[in-house]
C-alpha cells in the first residue's frame, strides 16, 4: 500500500526482548514472584476452572504492568 505520510516508527517503540513462559496452575488465586529488571515484583493471578489465562506484563525500566485474560 502507497502513501505520502512518512513512516515515524522508531525502533526505539519496539520492545528490548518478548518472553513467553507455559505455567499449569490449579484453580484458585495464586501470588507469582517475578524477577523483573532486577527488582523482584509479586503478580497476583486468578486462575478459572476449565480456563485458559493469559498474563500480559509489561515492563519498561521501573514501570510494570499486567493484565489478566481469561480465555
Amino acid at each position: 500500500m502507497a502513501t505520502e505520510k512518512a513512516d515515524t516508527r522508531s525502533r526505539s517503540t519496539l520492545p528490548d526482548s518478548i518472553h513467553i513462559l507455559k505455567v499449569s496452575l490449579d484453580a484458585g488465586k495464586h501470588q507469582l514472584a517475578l524477577n523483573i529488571n532486577g527488582i523482584n515484583q509479586p503478580l497476583n493471578v486468578t486462575i478459572n476452572a476449565n480456563k485458559t489465562t493469559l498474563v500480559r506484563l509489561t515492563a519498561i525500566g521501573n514501570y510494570v504492568e499486567h493484565q489478566s485474560l481469561n480465555l
